[in-house]
């Protein structure tokens, strides 16, 4: 499922419900463990988890943070359902507890984001709120976080790769050779 091709031929509000819809699928496939045992005072059966979904957008850090956002309120609702916390699998988007999810969701894509692209996250996770004014708000501060992306990209970027190859053990020194600040590219 290509989530860049989607989302150029549908609205931002279809785009939500296109990734809740294929979130609930890869849940309904996958499940999640609950040991089951008596809720709320009604007798609810054991699951078994069965694999791992993993989203992976490889050229957009924002698109990976919303489909994992979506997969992870899906699976939240499943969840809080199976212990009887609430009374349906789908959270209501008015809810507090998806608003903490938002939230969390904000601040750990505005974290990614600044470690790998020098600028707070595009605010995607928000997509399925908007109305017409915050659409053309966003598109202001994306703009914005765009262009502080290529500023970043452009003038910063060498040291935070090296500092990355290093902690990944790509790049080992060894005494005698140059140290990795001199070397002329990343390829050795």
């Amino acid at each position: 499922w290509d989530f860049k091709t989607v989302s150029k031929t549908l609205k931002s509000g279809g785009l939500f419900e296109e990734l809740m819809c294929h979130s609930r699928r890869m849940l309904a496939r996958t499940s999640f463990f609950f040991s089951g045992g008596l809720v709320g005072g009604r007798r609810v059966s054991s699951c078994e988890q069965t694999g791992v979904v993993r989203a992976n957008c490889i050229d957009c850090l924002d698109r990976t943070n919303v489909a994992q956002f979506c997969m992870g309120v899906c699976a939240l609702g499943e969840q809080l359902y199976a212990l009887g916390v609430t009374d349906s699998p789908v959270l209501d988007p008015d809810s507090p507890v998806e608003t903490i999810v938002v939230e969390m969701y904000e601040v750990m894509g505005d974290y990614l984001s600044l470690q790998y692209g020098g600028s707070q996250a595009h605010k995607v996770n928000a997509l399925y709120r908007s109305n017409a004014f915050r659409a053309a708000m966003r598109k202001s501060l994306d703009l914005v976080t765009s262009f502080r992306r290529h500023y970043s990209n452009i003038f910063t970027d060498e040291e935070k790769q090296d500092a990355i190859n290093l902690f990944l053990g790509k790049f080992v020194p060894e005494e005698g050779k140059l140290p990795l600040w001199e070397l002329e590219s990343d390829y050795y």
